[in-house]
C-alpha cells in the first residue's frame, strides 16, 4: 500500500491564509502611500520652484490647489500647507494622517509628513 501525500486542508489554510491576508492589506493600503508619493512629488515641485522666496503665501498655496486639481489629491487641502519664512529660505510642509477602514471597527491609522528643505531647494518626506 501506498501512503498519501499532499496537503491537508488545514495545511493549505495555514500556508494560503497569510498570503492572503498580506495581499489584501497591500491593497488597502496601496492608494494611500500612491497619493502620499504624489503629494512628495507636488511638495518638491513647489521647493524647485526658483521664484518661491518672492511667492506670497497665497501664491503658494493657489500652485498646490492646481497640482491637487491635476492629480486629483483629496487628503489634504492648499491650507493644510505649513510655509515658513526664514533667512535661509521658504520652506512648505505638509503632515497629514490617513484613516483606512480593514475589517469591520479595525482601521489603519497612517501618518504621513512631507517637506521642502531648509533653503526651499530640496524635498524630503517619510512615512510611518
Amino acid at each position: 500500500m501506498h501512503k498519501q501525500k499532499g496537503f491537508t486542508f488545514w495545511g493549505l489554510v495555514f500556508t494560503v491564509g497569510p498570503i492572503i491576508v498580506v495581499a489584501l492589506l497591500v491593497m488597502l493600503l496601496f492608494p494611500a502611500y500612491t497619493e502620499y508619493f504624489t503629494i512628495k512629488k507636488a511638495i518638491n515641485r513647489i521647493g524647485n520652484e526658483p521664484s518661491l522666496s518672492s511667492m506670497t503665501d497665497g501664491d503658494i498655496r493657489a500652485m498646490m490647489e492646481k497640482t491637487m486639481e491635476i492629480d486629483q489629491i483629496q487628503s489634504i487641502k492648499p491650507s493644510d500647507l505649513v510655509i515658513q519664512r526664514s533667512d535661509s529660505g521658504t520652506t512648505v510642509s505638509v503632515e497629514y494622517e490617513v484613516a483606512v477602514p480593514l475589517v469591520a471597527n479595525i482601521s489603519a491609522l497612517m501618518n504621513f509628513s512631507a517637506s521642502t528643505a531648509k533653503n526651499g531647494v530640496k524635498a524630503s518626506g517619510a512615512a510611518s
